[in-house]
């Protein structure tokens, strides 16, 4: 028996890849830069509390407004996409890690660099859960804004 595999890692088309596509990540993890942070919002017991510098343009895209400054369908749905971009970025991130670069995102700092690595990897995987939860809330709040109500769904029984 063999099993058959399927990536749909890099399933997108050309326009979905620039679209989503994140600022990049230096070495340095934007050291000594003055820049909007993304902090980790929902702790466990136990895991670190991360502060990740961001991109001037990817903030503004995060928290965008009508001319008016309102927020409406098209924003927030501008917004749900930015959140998308955002998700990568996170992922370009924590793949940027290293020893040498830990402890500028690490909000102790007496961690070991060397040991703790992967607790700080945890915490970008838990700011990438938090960020995805925000893209449901900000679809959920879309919906309401053009339709009245929330989206949801019923399971139904089938009918005899």
């Amino acid at each position: 028996m063999t099993l058959d595999i399927v990536s749909t890692t890099h399933n997108n088309t050309p326009e979905e890849d620039e679209q989503f596509k994140a600022p990049a990540v230096p070495h340095d993890l934007f050291a000594g830069k003055r820049m909007p942070t993304l902090k980790t919002g929902r702790l466990l017991k136990g895991e670190l509390s991360i502060t990740v510098k961001i991109p001037e343009d990817l903030y503004s895209d995060l928290t965008l407004r009508d001319e008016r400054g309102r927020t409406t369908v098209k924003t927030l749905h501008d917004r749900a996409l930015a959140h998308r971009k955002l998700l990568n970025f996170l992922n370009n991130y924590r793949w940027a890690l290293n020893e040498d670069n830990v402890l500028e995102i690490s909000d102790d700092k007496t961690i070991n660099p060397l040991t703790d690595l992967p607790r700080v990897r945890r915490a970008i995987t838990a700011l990438e859960i938090e960020v995805s939860d925000e893209i449901d809330r900000l679809y959920r709040w879309s919906h309401k804004l053009k339709y009245g109500s929330d989206y949801q769904f019923v399971i139904d029984s089938p009918t005899q």
